[in-house]
Formats: C-alpha cells, structure tokens, sequence
C-alpha cells in the first residue's frame, strides 16, 4: 500500500511513466522508463526488488506454544506474518511493565517492556519502602485528644450499671 502510493508519487513527479514503444520496460516492475539506470537506483525498483526477510521469533522450541504452532503447519524459518495458521496474529510479545506503585491502573503510564525474572524471585517484585506522612503537632495532638475521649466514654459505659441489664445478669 505505502510502495503503491510512493511510486504513484515518484512516477507523476519524474513524468517517468511514458508510452511503451519508445523507452525501456523494467521486467521486475513492469514499467516503462526513460532512464534504466536511474530507474534500477530508485527506491520503487529497490523495493520491488528485495525479497520480505523472514524475522526470527524468538519463542524457544520447547515452548507448548511455539509445539502447537509447529504442529498447526506454521514454521518460523518461512514465516513471514505473525504467528498462527494464517499469520495474522501477534509476530513478538505484547510488552509489560511491573506496576510498583498502588496509584491505580493508568494513572501514570509507565515505560511497557518485557519483564523477565525468575520464578518466586522477591527482589524482582519487592516494593520500595514509602515513608510514612509527616504528620503536625496540631494535628499529632488532636488524635491523642480524640483518642482519649473515645478511650473515656468507652470506659464510663462500660462501669455504668444500669438496672434494665442487671436484672438479666443475676
């Protein structure tokens, strides 16, 4: 599609695109040109020209994955689509990051990567230690206050005899 639309781009720029019985016809492109070797240096020839390599996956062999793929018909060595019968699914893993923080899921956006470590390995997702808030004398004294209070009437209830519940208890 984007080869298509840089040789309509390259052809109407150039007026490289003439009549067949006076010019030179490309046998890889199929078309007709004034000037073969400037058409054979132009990046719509080189690109006609070079064949779609292959990438590696690299998921190992013994993955269950990579075996159900194999046993499906996909080879990684011809593949050139992404992985599945038809090779239109995903050609390399869908990036990750370790999230550390409790802010919430998008809050912040981290850098996605492939995180790799080892099974039951606490360093790789041990959290770093958040220091506790620092905290006014004011307010310090107002907790202590509130404390005290609840502490007091918790206690006065509780010493209280009230008559309705004696008669219950004896």
């Amino acid at each position: 599609m984007a080869q298509d639309f840089y040789e309509k781009l390259l052809l109407e720029d150039d007026c490289l695109l003439v009549k067949e019985e006076t010019f030179n016809k490309c046998d890889l492109c199929g078309l007709n040109v004034k000037d073969m070797k400037r058409h054979e240096n132009s990046i719509a020839h080189q690109s006609k020209s070079q064949e779609i390599k292959p990438t590696r996956v690299f998921i190992q062999p013994s993955n269950k994955g990579y075996q159900i793929l194999s046993k499906m018909g996909w080879c990684d060595e011809t593949s050139i689509g992404g992985l599945g019968p038809t090779g239109a699914g995903r050609r390399f893993p869908v990036g990750t990051s370790l999230k550390r923080d409790r802010k919430g899921l998008g809050l912040e956006k981290s850098i996605e990567r492939v995180t790799h470590f080892q099974a039951f390995n606490q360093q790789a997702v041990e959290s770093s230690k958040i220091p506790p808030p620092v905290v006014d004398k004011k307010i310090k004294k107002g907790l202590i206050d509130s404390n005290r209070k609840k502490e007091k009437r918790i206690r006065t209830q509780l010493s209280d005899k009230d008559e309705s519940v004696e008669q219950y208890l004896y």
